[in-house]
This record gives C-alpha cells, structure tokens and sequence, in this order.
C-alpha cells in the first residue's frame, strides 16, 4: 500500500513532501542542537555556580573562624583585666584597713590633745582672771590663730579621708559589678 501511495501521488507533492520531510528534520536537528548548547551552558554555569557557592563558603568560614579568634582573645584579655583589677583590690583592702586604723589613731590622738588644750585653757583662764590681762593675750592670740590653722587642717584630712573613702567604695562596686557583667562572681 505504501508503493501504491508514492506511484498515485503527484511528482510535486512527492517533492514538496520531501522538502518539508528535510525541512522538519533539519528544524528538528537544530533545535537538539540549541537544546544541547543550552544544557551546556547550564552545566557550566552550574558549575561555576557550585564553585562561587564553595569560595563564598570558605570565605563565611574563615569570617567564622577569625571572629571565633577575636571573641576568645578578648574573652582572655577581659578575664585577665578583672584578675589582675582584683588581685590590685585585695591588695587594696589591707592598705585601706591600715589607713583607716591609722586614721583612727591620729584622730582619736588629736581628740586627746584637744582635750588637753581645752583643759589648758580653762586652767589658763581660771588663772588670767587673777593676772595681768595684756600679759596673757598674746600668748593667747597665737595660741588661737595656731588653733584655728591646726583645726581647719584636720578638717581638710578628715575631707579627704572621707572622700577617698567614697572613691574607694565606688570602685570597689564597679569592680564588683564589672565582675557580675562578665559572669565572673
């Protein structure tokens, strides 16, 4: 039946049909071939793809592993900071304890030795009110002025004690919560 086909059909159509026959598998073969370009294309982009992913991988890991570094660097120089801040703070603590003793001390020896020149002068005065008054004033008047000189300087030593007593306990709270920030206590 197919050679009864060819043999009716006209020489045109035969022809025509052929032409079209090539036609369809040349557009046929072109098409595999843009298709297998394509794919090309797409294998090596993908590979470039997947080697971009692995560079931009290896650069986020030493990005992790530097800031890793960094991170247990500063943790060491932190913790060594609040070491040796602690270790200066009990150093600190018996030299404070002494200062504050030997504070006391004067203290209550220039409590004593005000007492000793209060009694003096009311023995003093007992006595002036039967001496001469121009003899005793002089004396008096120095003994005053050196009064007031000696007292106004042991206010500044007792301000300054005070005050480096405030500093004192104001570092030690920020010490202790430098220690708390950073989980040390």
């Amino acid at each position: 039946m197919n050679i009864e086909l060819f043999t009716l059909a006209s020489e045109e159509t035969l022809i025509s049909l052929t032409v079209f026959t090539t036609a369809f598998f040349f557009f046929l073969y072109q098409r595999i071939s843009m298709l297998k370009r394509k794919i090309a294309i797409y294998e090596e982009s993908d590979a470039t793809s997947e080697q971009t992913w692995k560079r931009e991988m290896n650069k986020i890991n030493e990005i992790f592993d530097d800031l890793k570094y960094e991170y247990a660097k500063v943790k060491d120089s932190v913790y060594d900071e609040l070491t040796s801040l602690e270790m200066g703070n009990l150093g600190l603590k018996p030299k404070m304890t002494d200062f504050q003793k030997t504070m006391a001390k004067h203290s209550e020896t220039m409590q004593k030795t005000l007492d000793e020149i209060e009694n003096s002068l009311s023995t003093i005065s007992k006595k002036s009110r039967e001496c001469d008054i121009q003899e005793l004033s002089a004396p008096l008047t120095m003994l005053n002025n050196n009064l007031t000189t000696a007292m106004s300087n042991l206010n500044k030593v007792a301000e300054s004690c005070v005050a480096q007593s405030h500093m004192i306990n104001e570092l030690s709270n920020d010490f202790a919560l430098i220690k708390r920030g950073h989980g040390l206590e």
